[in-house]
């Protein structure tokens, strides 16, 4: 609700400043390369989105939404063409003919998003049988818990593994080719092609420990990847291409190495990359020192967490349970119109229709921990939920429901207004005071001032009495206080 206005901002500026670039001339000009570009982006990225979110094991469902929702070219696309003017590798009429299609399929997203669901569900009832329940068996076989679990957890050793080795292995790149082979052509200059050839030699030395970790199953958690290989036929191209893409990361090095010491074509430089890595995993068995000099590594690198386990055995396991089944915790601010603002826990049922449990219950600078049934929530304090992601967006939607809560506008005035009357015997409260009178409450305004015989009594005690010929001066709602003035 806060940032809102500023997206609007933004957006409207964003729109102003694409929609100035937009020539009318060259989209009459080129109206129908337009209006081609613009289809085959569209059926072209929300097919292509789909179809990739599918094969990650996403329902068809998802997958349309997913495709649909990225069925656009943004301002990247006009950035890069105006580059493209601007270096003559395109032409100029070409810049305003992306800017249009970009314009158009923004402009076009929200009605594919709104339309994503009703056509996932016709596609899924005029598929195949056979086809449906394939896609069934597909989507089901890589859903189950445990199975995204062990894929987590793959996955980020994998990626872990990829980024240390990368790392390390840039820095012996950009050590050898930035710093000790251009001083060692300084000093020797006659040596420049047995210089190249000893730093390469060297270079792929110190890298081939750390070759050898990148490609190298040991490390990499052999048994999750065979667990997840017997696991489901369907995990066998993504685990084999896990694998074909760390040995593409180590090609590369050694690819980079040949190619900046020897200037051969990039081709061969590939070949002969491969080549030496075959060397590499043949001999990797020979390389025990690096594995425990890898090991120790890792050792040191996980002591935090390591010391942080056996410290907390119960905390850690619970958040891995928690981590496993994708609960999490999340703040979540109650509206003034919520439905529940005001009720106690215990007369809103959390459990049995969110599955959500309130853990805490902030309050300003107040906190409210395990809150009880007889605690209340209130307007503008934020309640700590847990639950997945799905329950938490369900229960943060109901409790965000101003249409179906509490009419924040009843019983507020439309408009504030300063008025005043003089009380005659026609006056209803005439000999009453303020107190029993009520006047406050039921024409929902403020007596700020009464003048009597002159004086002014400004700000008026309740037990103040209603008298012949008072001047009485009211703030409130002002129809409110024209039934007042009329007695009503």
């Amino acid at each position: 609700h806060i940032i809102k206005p500023v997206k609007d901002l933004f957006g409207a500026i964003f729109f102003v400043s694409v929609g100035m670039l937009v020539d009318p001339a060259v989209l009459v000009q080129y109206a129908w390369p337009v209006i081609l570009i613009t289809l085959v982006t569209i059926v072209g990225k929300a097919f292509f989105s789909s179809f990739g979110v599918l094969l990650s094991g996403q329902p068809l469902k998802t997958s349309i939404q997913s495709g649909f929702s990225l069925a656009q070219i943004g301002e990247f696309a006009f950035i890069i063409a105006a580059l493209g003017v601007s270096l003559k590798v395109l032409d100029e009429y070409v810049y305003p003919i992306i800017v249009a299609v970009s314009v158009i399929t923004t402009f076009t997203t929200p009605y594919f998003i709104r339309l994503s669901g009703p056509f996932a569900e016709w596609l899924y009832k005029v598929l195949p049988d056979k086809t449906r329940d394939f896609l069934d068996r597909y989507s089901s076989g890589t859903k189950t818990i445990n199975h995204e679990s062990d894929w987590r957890k793959l996955l980020k050793i994998y990626v872990g593994k990829v980024l240390i080795h990368s790392v390390l292995l840039t820095a012996i790149l950009l050590l050898s080719t930035q710093v000790i082979h251009p001083l060692l052509v300084e000093k020797f200059p006659a040596m420049d092609m047995w210089g190249s050839i000893v730093m390469s030699v060297l270079t792929l030395i110190l890298m081939v420990p750390f070759l050898s970790g990148l490609v190298a199953n040991k490390n990499n958690s052999p048994e999750l990847f065979m667990s997840l290989w017997k696991d489901n036929k369907y995990n066998h191209g993504k685990l084999v291409a896990l694998v074909l893409f760390r040995v593409f990361v180590a090609i590369l090095f050694v690819s980079i190495v040949l190619i900046k010491y020897y200037h051969v074509q990039y081709g061969v430089g590939a070949i002969i990359a491969v080549g030496v890595l075959i060397l590499i995993i043949l001999f990797r068995r020979n390389l025990n020192q690096y594995s425990r000099l890898e090991a120790h590594f890792l050792t040191n690198l996980n002591r935090r967490e390591e010391v942080d386990r056996k410290r907390n055995p119960l905390k850690t396991s619970f958040n891995n349970q928690l981590s496993d089944k994708d609960i999490h915790l999340a703040v979540v601010p109650v509206s003034p119109c919520s439905p529940y603002a005001g009720k106690a826990l215990s007369d809103i049922p959390l459990r049995k229709d969110f599955g959500v449990s309130i853990v805490e219950i902030i309050r300003g600078d107040h906190k409210i921990y395990i809150p009880g049934g007889s605690d209340h929530i209130y307007p503008q304090d934020k309640v700590v939920v847990v639950g997945t992601d799905e329950q938490l967006k369900a229960f943060q939607a109901k409790l965000e429901d101003q249409e179906n809560g509490s009419d924040c506008s009843a019983g507020q005035p439309k408009e504030i207004t300063v008025n005043s009357f003089v009380v005659d015997d026609s006056f209803p409260f005439l000999g009453q005071s303020i107190m029993q009178s009520n006047v406050g409450r039921r024409y929902n305004c403020l007596i700020v001032a009464i003048e009597r015989n002159g004086d002014s009594l400004m700000t008026p005690d309740n037990d103040t009495v209603f008298e012949p010929d008072d001047l009485v001066w009211v703030v409130g709602d002002k129809n409110k206080i024209q039934q007042l003035i009329k007695g009503e």
